[in-house]
């Protein structure tokens, strides 16, 4: 897996400031090199790859709720116009020729 210098720079802030936010404790995230832990840049790059996909997936939970109320809300207007009919239709009795109220 190759890293852009970018990345593998935020990785060694990232690495760093935690160190000193959380001690070292067993966490898989760090590998020692060279005298000093830093964040695995691997475990970095599949925790990104892995939170990308969760983004992605949660982004497009949200267009099938709003695809689905748009769809419930236009069948919702349709019956509500239907029965707005049938009452209207409903209203005059023929036996009297009076509308109900």
């Amino acid at each position: 897996m190759s890293i852009a210098p970018e990345v593998r720079n935020f990785i060694k802030e990232l690495s760093d400031a935690l160190l000193k936010v959380r001690p070292l404790g067993g966490s898989e995230m760090f590998v020692h090199r060279f005298g000093n832990y830093y964040a695995d840049p691997n475990y970095c790059g599949a925790m990104i790859e892995n939170l990308t996909k969760r983004l992605h997936e949660s982004r497009m939970s949200e267009v099938r709720t709003e695809r689905n109320r748009d769809m419930w809300k236009g069948q919702c207007e349709r019956q509500a116009e239907e029965l707005t009919k049938l009452r209207e239709a409903l209203a005059f009795t023929p036996h009297d020729g009076k509308a109900t109220p």
